[in-house]
């Protein structure tokens, strides 16, 4: 299979070339990719031969946020020969607050954040990113980076070492939780200080409510 592939200006023009696909490369993509920091927008469209264990991101919008570094990427997906040639813009964001939150904070050129804050997560973001190692911004530096803050759903699911622009090396240790509303929450005080933790891409993170209560359970034994 063939497909364009180029990185795009942030118009959406470009001399794209067809290229020929390797081989477990079945999708033709076009992605666009939103890095802000702190009022600093790095907009990035890219097209591209995308391999079947990346097909998570295929027509779906990942959006995170931490309260000052947002990022936003969408991958449009076909699977015939040039099928990628048309431009794409960003969809719309749900910025409506959904009952979740997650705890947040940002910290560049270190890799341990000092001060925290709990912030709303909103639209579709239902779970909470920790990222600690190296990352890059488009056009930028490699520095250590630690953040913490809302995503999408299933963000986790795609390989985050293969974004459009943004760079984050293989060394890297990200994680996504599930976010829980207040309601959600187990009570600190009907529970002992036991804190039961789950491990994605080498990273451990907090435990939903039923690991809380299986650790309690197992203290009490």
């Amino acid at each position: 299979m063939q497909c364009h592939t180029c990185n795009c200006t942030d118009d959406g023009t470009a001399d794209c070339e067809l290229q020929e696909c390797a081989e477990g490369e079945i999708y033709c993509v076009t992605q666009i990719e939103n890095n802000t920091l702190r009022g600093d927008v790095r907009l990035t469209r890219r097209k591209r031969c995308l391999p079947a264990n990346q097909e998570a991101v295929c027509e779906n919008t990942l959006d995170h946020n931490t309260g000052e570094f947002s990022y936003r990427m969408y991958s449009k997906c076909c699977s015939t020969d040039g099928c990628n040639s048309g431009a794409i813009e960003m969809p719309d964001i749900d910025k409506t607050p959904n009952g979740k939150t997650c705890e947040a904070c940002f910290v560049e050129d270190s890799l341990q954040c000092s001060e925290y804050k709990t912030i709303d997560c909103t639209g579709n973001q239902h779970e909470c990113l920790t990222f600690q190692g190296l990352g890059q911004r488009p056009g930028l530096d490699w520095k250590n980076y630690n953040f913490k803050g809302c995503i999408s759903s299933d963000a986790c699911k795609a390989d985050l070492t293969k974004l459009p622009a943004s760079g984050v090396s293989e060394t890297t240790k990200y994680s996504c939780s599930l976010a829980m509303s207040l309601k959600e929450q187990p009570q600190s005080s009907l529970l002992p200080n036991v804190i039961a933790r789950v491990t994605i891409h080498g990273f451990p993170v907090p435990g939903t409510q039923k690991d809380f209560l299986e650790a309690n359970k197992l203290s009490s034994e």
